[in-house]
Order: structure tokens, then sequence, then C-alpha cells
């Protein structure tokens, strides 16, 4: 049975309509969600530290985004720097949605076009994200038994999360986890594709990315600067702790890592500001990340179409 062109456009409609209710109700459920846990508290904000939050903890995304990109580029796709930007930064809101399936979803719908491949597109996701999340773990595990002294059980469970995450992401075994999660990986011409990821690329990511995760210690820290004014400038450890809390929440497959995270930075901030501090401080820093996502959502997402344009005159890829 074959289906018109007039059913099929109406099916496509619907589908993505489907994909941004569900990406709005799972939204909506993570802001529900975190205002009820902060009205158990009495906090005063500062709302310039919030805005600086939320600034640095999208600049800490920035490395990670590019290391999308150069991925892409190293598999031979053809897409430019902006393109990549605009659906890593957009692909973010789907995490709240339970699976985080719809941050491959989104983002590979968002980068996908002539010169990219839909499979290689999202095959190129998972290995940024596996990357983030190991060179997170490593961060982690660095800061914690170098600068902190401990607690070595988390420096234990960071080494864990970072074997887990990265054994993955070498280049043959990432080959093999493809083709036994799905078919459309296993053909020929794709898993060709994916073999000319190189680790130059590889090493450039986990370098650049470790900056990055610094940089999201000082949203962090600036997010407790929000209602703990005279909180202490312990970089190392807001480094820790955000970038083990990401990691446990991703492994945890709770949508944004709800309840993990917080457990977690309370764990490595207590014994700098207190326990109550450090639980509101992970809340705080929730709130402000999803505002920060749904604010950069709101300004790349109009801008597609002004990029496609750009893109046929000829822009370049690199």
């Amino acid at each position: 049975m074959r289906i018109s062109a007039t059913a099929r456009t109406w099916l496509l409609r619907s589908v993505k309509y489907g994909v941004l209710a569900l990406v709005a109700w799972g939204v909506v459920q993570a802001f529900r969600g975190a205002l009820a846990e902060l009205d158990q508290y009495r906090w005063s904000p500062r709302p310039a530290w919030l805005i600086v939050s939320g600034c640095l903890y999208l600049i800490g995304q920035f490395p990670s985004g590019v290391f999308w990109h150069r991925v892409l580029i190293s598999l031979g796709q053809r897409t430019t720097l902006a393109r990549s930007l605009r659906a890593y930064y957009i692909g973010h809101v789907g995490k709240y949605v339970p699976g985080k399936a719809m941050v491959v979803v989104l983002r590979a719908s968002l980068v996908k076009g002539p010169g990219v491949d839909a499979a290689v597109a999202a095959a190129s996701v998972f290995y940024e994200t596996l990357t983030s999340m190991a060179v997170a773990a490593m961060v982690a595990a660095g800061v914690l038994a170098i600068w902190l002294r401990g607690p070595w059980g988390l420096v234990a469970v960071s080494l864990g999360l970072m074997a887990l995450a990265a054994l993955p992401t070498f280049p043959p075994i990432f080959l093999h986890v493809l083709h036994l999660v799905g078919r459309r990986w296993s053909d020929p011409a794709t898993m060709a594709t994916i073999r000319r990821l190189d680790y130059a690329t590889i090493v450039w990511g986990w370098l650049s990315i470790a900056g990055g995760w610094i940089i999201m210690g000082l949203s962090l820290w600036a997010a407790v600067r929000a209602f703990t004014p005279d909180a202490p400038p312990e970089m190392p450890r807001y480094t820790a702790g955000v970038a083990l809390s990401t990691v446990a929440g991703f492994v945890a497959m709770i949508p944004a890592g709800a309840g993990i995270r917080e457990l977690v930075l309370k764990e490595v901030l207590a014994p700098a500001i207190g326990a109550t501090p450090a639980f509101v401080s992970a809340i705080v820093l929730r709130l402000v990340s999803l505002v920060a996502e749904l604010a950069i959502s709101g300004i790349l997402y109009p801008l597609g179409g002004r990029m496609r344009s750009g893109e046929e005159r000829g822009v370049d890829h690199g």
C-alpha cells in the first residue's frame, strides 16, 4: 500500500508536532518538579548571579558542541559549524523526556540535510555524548583524588563511570556496539563511513571538553553565589561536583538526572558549604540550566531557514 504525498506530509507533520508536544511536557514536568523542591527551602536569590550561571553553563557546553561538529566532519558529513551548534544546543531539551532518546532524535533531525546522513548523525550523537560523559568522569576522578583527597568512594565511582563511558568510544568497539544496537548501522556503507573517525579528533575532543567541564564548575559556583554569598571559592570542588553529578544522572537514565544529581552534589559540596545549601544549589543549577537551554533554543530555532539559505550559497563547512 502506497501512501500519497499529501498523507505523507500530514504524517510527518503529525510526528513533528508529537515530538514537540512530548518535549514540552518533559520540560514542564522538570520545571514544576524543581520549583516544588525549592518551595521546601527559604532562600533569597540574587538574579545577577543566576544569569551569570546560565551564561557560563552554555559556554561550558560549547567545546562538546564543537567536538560533535568535528566528529561529523571527520565522518565525511557536509555541515556548517553554525548548523551543528544549533542542533546541539536545541537537542538538549530532549533530555527532559524519559529515556533520553529524544536528544538523539532532535539533534539528528536538525542537522540532517543533503550532506548529512541521518544514521551517521545519530551515531555521532551517541559518540559525542559518551565522550563528554567519559571526560566528565575523568575530570571528577582527577580532582577528587589530587586536589580534594577523597572521598575515595567517589573516586572509585568516577573511575568506574569513566571506564563505562570511555570503552565504547574506542573506534573498533564503537563499531561493534553500533552493529549490535541496530541494523541501520550495520549497513556496509554506513560502517565504512564511521570507520573514518580519526584519533586526532578524539584527542582534541577529550582536551577541549575537559576545559568545558571547568567552565561548568564556574557555572555551579555562580549558582551557589546566587543564594550563599559567603560560599568559599573552592573551584576544584565545584568542578568535580558538577562533572560527577552529571555523569551519575546520565547513567541513571532519569530525565535530566533529577534526584541523582542532587544526591551527588550534596555529597561533594556539603563539606564546604553545608548539606542544605549543597542540595539547594543542585536544584537551582537544574532550574538555571533548564531556563538557559530554553532561551538558547528559542534564539537558535528560528534561524534554521537562514542557515539553510546560507549553506545553499556555498558557506564553508569547516
